[in-house]
């Protein structure tokens, strides 16, 4: 009569499956819920384009065409809540003549410029606003790109800075299959004082924005609080600038006035 397995053998039995399960564990924690919990990855690129060179006088309008890119660089998927173009123009101050001192020098092995400090920022306008891919998903690695058409008076400002912001969340909760996602929508203010100083508002320069929540399947949206906008969402901003020098700026006029009349 044949034997059943040994004590040590059902042990034996009893390791190796507990092995095997705690393997499995650690595989979907590895490759599924790992690769599910990372955070996303935008960056953001700006392409501006002056769409008319040439002289520009007193506050002749300029044609500018701003493209806003967007690249998700991580593996896992990215919702972009809201993103927004913003334009500023900017005429330096006017007793900044002098731009340029002649004789650069070098030491050690680096070259070295000199400049008369220009005060740039003197005086600022908003000069356009657009929000740009409300509420949109990108896979991993995905690229997509809007453009948009401004008119700002080149011919009495020397510098346009161009700025793209956007708010990136973690739109579903949980893990597949039990996961719950959701949709959003963003509500932004410019130079309302009173608008920004309400609670759960993220508040940037002379703007604010407030942003609301609800299930993909619902149709009703709520207000999102600041506390689950970082807890529950993984709420992040990205952004970068870039300044364009614009054509017949006075900046430039100036320096060349001021060179005349010193050769003179």
């Amino acid at each position: 009569m044949a034997n059943g397995p040994s004590r040590s053998q059902k042990v034996a039995a009893w390791i190796q499956t507990i092995a095997i399960l705690l393997a499995g564990v650690w595989a979907a924690y590895e490759f599924i819920f790992k690769e599910q919990a990372k955070a996303p990855n935008i960056n953001p690129r700006l392409n501006v384009t002056l769409l008319k060179r040439g002289e520009a006088q007193g506050n002749d309008l300029l044609p500018v065409e701003v493209e806003a890119v967007v690249n998700n660089t991580s593996n896992s998927e990215a919702t972009v809540v809201a993103g927004f173009i913003a334009l500023w123009v900017h005429k330096a101050a006017p007793e900044a003549n002098q731009i340029v001192k002649v004789g650069l020098t070098t030491e050690g092995g680096r070259n070295d410029m000199v400049m008369d400090k220009v005060n740039w920022s003197h005086k600022t306008k908003l000069a356009g606003f657009a929000t740009a891919f409300p509420d949109f998903r990108y896979g991993p690695n995905e690229t997509s790109s809007e453009k948009f058409v401004f008119f700002v008076p080149a011919g009495a400002y020397d510098i346009l800075e161009a700025k793209l912001t956007f708010f990136v969340a973690n739109s579903c909760l949980g893990f597949y299959p039990f996961e719950r996602c959701h949709k959003f929508k963003a509500t932004f203010h410019w130079d309302a004082r009173e608008e920004c100083a309400e609670k759960d508002k993220i508040v940037g320069n002379n703007w604010c924005a407030n942003f609301e929540v609800g299930k993909i399947s619902d149709e009703s949206l709520r207000p999102l609080t600041i506390q689950e906008q970082n807890e529950s969402f993984g709420f992040q901003k990205f952004s970068t600038t870039q300044m364009t020098l614009l054509p017949n700026a006075p900046i430039l006029r100036s320096g060349l006035a001021s060179d005349e009349a010193k050769a003179d």
